[in-house]
């Protein structure tokens, strides 16, 4: 979630601020660090006109910066924007994450669960292990 949302960072401060609030939050820093390469010379022109777009489009709907010239008021709305979907994906990132890295450790109880009914079943009825060893 830390480097996703600094992913947003304009210009070289991405890793800074990704190591920055890794430390603050004591989450994992190396991959902090990595998760901020989404944004790339391949994607930083799509991803930072939608985030300019919903934060010119969140000013206008709460009536704030229109007295401003367009350029400042379309670099407040890159700032809004880059808060607003950061925070945003961040927050769905981690949430799906967090389902998945439960989904894991559900499966790994049933799992788990499976593998000592198997062992008990092998423990109570010892000769019954495999139909090949009567001979035959």
């Amino acid at each position: 979630a830390v480097g996703l949302y600094c992913g947003l960072i304009p210009g070289p401060f991405q890793m800074l601020g990704a190591a920055i609030f890794s430390v603050a939050f004591r989450v994992n820093l190396p991959l902090a660090l990595f998760t901020t390469l989404y944004t790339n010379p391949f994607t930083i022109v799509p991803i930072y006109a939608f985030t300019g777009w919903v934060g010119v489009e969140l000013m206008q709907l709460m009536g704030v910066g229109a007295e401003l010239p367009k350029p400042v008021f379309i670099a407040n709305g890159l700032i809004v924007g880059g808060i607003v979907v950061g925070l945003g994906t961040a927050l769905f990132c981690d949430l799906v994450w967090r389902f998945l890295a439960w989904e894991a450790r559900v499966f790994k109880a049933k799992y788990l669960e499976h593998r000592r009914r198997v062992e008990q079943a092998r423990q109570a009825h010892p000769g019954s292990e495999s139909g090949s060893e009567s001979g035959g």
